[in-house]
């Protein structure tokens, strides 16, 4: 095939492709819909990143209503960078990846106080930004500024590997789907190309049931061709999560006031607020076997600082002696400690394991929190930036305490 034959035929690809997307673009609230930029009307760059960086490992569906949210608390990228860190990870809670709520504000600072407010247009700039990486910069690149930057996600692999029947297992992969996308971006319009890729790849180039005769690419695919289609992406096996064991240390005062532990920035739920608690317990914890040992209720009536009770706890559980204390001592603590009470099993998966996570609640008069601890009132759990694995556990706790007080209110009347 000619050099110009091959120019010919991308360009004739490029125009299939847009054509449809003129006609089918999906109506999304951080889009500007192709009818409207004809009309002169340009995409916001600001929605445009905030919606990338929440895509970023997450479903549409997940993403509209944060970001319905975030644009109603903050307008425009200078109150996001003028709001309180803890708020802007509050709205971001549930929604995961917690990294990147934190450069989301790094970056919204940086845009302000480097840039006057106003977004980089290239994608090399864009990419020096916090939280931004090659996706994420091509995709800002091309739908905010038209910038012909090749735009590969999840969506535009699969569709790509069809057409062109790539058989070299992802991610391996990668480097020769964006060679091809950037073979086939046009100069005009790659914004909405870009676009239009992700929505052939959403709706009709979908993983388990691909709607063929009603893409524009079928008579260009070559997996449609022969009907191997499903044969692609190729993956390479995923190996298996390893499973952990966890508990969690409820701590309630006479108020209902629940101590709560900042996460430092880095790491698993970094910035967030979690119950004091261990994932990295060798097997299950169970309140009624291990709780009147010795230790453990020692540490019970002398909280001080949840986060050193509960690696106390993590190194009597994980020791591979564990013996009960001498029944002296163990009828002493039974009948002198008062029950502690556990909720139902959380699980939770994360990307690299999953956890069942236990609990037990201690009722404490005159809490006293560690370090990066506070008190916060049950009622006030919902408000604050808690990751979803707490939010369950929240929800358990929530049904626990309306248990309480309505067998506390039967016994008063």
């Amino acid at each position: 095939m000619s050099l110009m034959q091959r120019a010919s035929d991308k360009v004739n690809l490029s125009d299939k492709i847009l054509k449809w997307y003129d006609h089918n673009a999906r109506i999304l609230p951080f889009r500007t819909h192709p009818s409207d930029i004809k009309n002169g009307l340009r995409p916001n760059p600001y929605h445009v990143w905030l919606s990338e960086v929440m895509l970023q490992q997450t479903t549409i569906k997940a993403v509209i209503d944060y970001f319905h949210k975030f644009i109603a608390l903050w307008p425009t990228i200078f109150d996001l960078a003028a709001a309180d860190n803890d708020d802007v990870m509050a709205a971001w809670a549930g929604l995961g990846y917690y990294s990147r709520a934190r450069n989301l504000h790094k970056c919204a600072k940086l845009i302000v106080s480097t840039y006057d407010g106003n977004f980089p247009k290239d994608a090399e700039t864009l990419q020096k930004l916090p939280g931004i990486g090659p996706y994420t910069s091509a995709a800002i690149a091309s739908i905010a500024f038209d910038q012909p930057a090749p735009v590969v996600d999840g969506n535009i692999e699969r569709v790509v590997t069809r057409l062109k029947q790539i058989a070299t297992p992802l991610p391996d992969a990668k480097s020769e789907i964006r060679a091809y996308v950037e073979e086939i971006t046009p100069q005009k319009r790659p914004g909405d190309f870009a676009q239009a890729m992700m929505d052939i790849g959403a709706t009709l180039c979908t993983p388990k049931n691909p709607v063929c005769g009603f893409c524009p690419l079928h008579q260009d695919c070559a997996s449609y061709k022969v009907g191997d289609m499903l044969k692609y992406p190729v993956k390479k096996p995923k190996a298996e999560k390893p499973h952990r064991y966890g508990l969690a240390v409820i701590v309630i005062d006479e108020n209902e006031n629940i101590c709560v532990e900042k996460m430092p920035e880095k790491g698993l739920f970094g910035g967030m607020y979690v119950f004091p608690y261990t994932d990295q317990l060798k097997q299950k914890f169970s309140v009624d076997k291990l709780v009147n040992k010795k230790d453990i209720h020692t540490n019970i009536h002398n909280v001080s600082d949840c986060h050193h009770w509960i690696n106390n706890i993590k190194s009597i559980i994980n020791s591979d002696d564990i013996e009960d204390v001498d029944k002296t001592v163990e009828n002493e603590l039974t009948s002198t400690s008062n029950k502690y009470d556990s909720l139902p099993t959380v699980k939770h998966i994360f990307t690299h394991f999953s956890l069942d996570l236990e609990s037990v609640i201690i009722r404490q008069k005159n809490i006293s929190c560690g370090v990066h601890q506070r008190l916060v009132p049950l009622k006030n759990l919902e408000h604050i930036a808690l990751p979803s694995l707490m939010k369950k556990l929240l929800k358990h706790l929530q049904t626990y305490m309306a248990a309480q007080k309505h067998s506390e209110e039967l016994c008063l009347t």
